[in-house]
């Protein structure tokens, strides 16, 4: 197995580019270990039921070992069947972006099978804005601090792409606390801009919150399983 080329790490990418364009840290973060040894997850918002995404559409060329994509709401084609997680390449689907369980299960069976096989793997989540249209701000919040705590177990290198049209800076300032790092994707930008490298422990998480459901999250000192993932996100 080859040395990682990125570590394990949550990152959130304010991404100013347009739909069109392919951002060059987006690229960075999923690179994170040789082809061989490599396994890339997107996870994708199509815009229409008819807006089919291919495996093509996504990867900017790079060809790893294995390449997922889960693919949440209603498009035409995507079936239902559980992937084929020995495939070079596969795809799962979520029906519903408000289907927060759902989706934490299917992208941490997706990295559990993939870290049960000796993959590094890169994970893109594009991203928070369908999310907050979809459920309030506190369960996105939870979902979020589940996840990363629980990608972070199985040795993932995860970002989630932000569109700061659409989501308001204070609600972006909020969710900057569950990732190691905010870095910014802009155009023609040249290097990565840290603008957060601490993420928030549990007693933060339950503060931004704002109620008591931070004490049920699971924190990052042990392996979530996914029926720990379950148990935590929303129904």
């Amino acid at each position: 197995m080859t040395d990682r080329t990125e570590p394990e790490k949550a990152v959130l990418l304010v991404d100013e580019t347009l739909d069109d364009e392919d951002g060059e840290h987006c690229d960075e973060l999923m690179n994170v270990a040789d082809a061989s040894d490599r396994a890339e997850l997107f996870v994708t918002f199509p815009a229409d039921a008819t807006d089919r995404v291919g495996f093509g559409t996504v990867g900017m060329g790079r060809q790893p070992h294995k390449r997922g994509i889960v693919v949440v709401g209603e498009v035409v084609g995507v079936g239902a069947d559980e992937p084929d997680y020995d495939d070079p390449i596969a795809e799962a689907h979520v029906a519903s972006a408000d289907d927060l369980r759902e989706l934490g299960q299917s992208i941490s069976r997706f990295c559990q099978e993939w870290r049960d096989r000796g993959h590094e793997i890169g994970v893109c989540f594009d991203g928070l804005g369908d999310l907050l249209d979809a459920n309030e701000p506190e369960a996105v919040f939870q979902f979020f601090h589940v996840l990363t705590n629980r990608l972070e177990t199985v040795g993932a290198t995860t970002h989630v792409h932000v569109d700061p049209d659409r989501v308001p800076e204070r609600t972006r300032l909020t969710f900057e606390q569950l990732f190691d790092e905010t870095v910014h994707e802009e155009v023609e930008l040249d290097a990565l801009i840290p603008t957060n490298t601490g993420r928030a422990s549990d007693d933060d998480v339950a503060n931004a919150i704002g109620d008591d459901r931070g004490s049920s999250t699971h924190g990052s000192t042990g392996e979530a399983s996914d029926d720990d993932i379950a148990d935590a996100l929303p129904d």
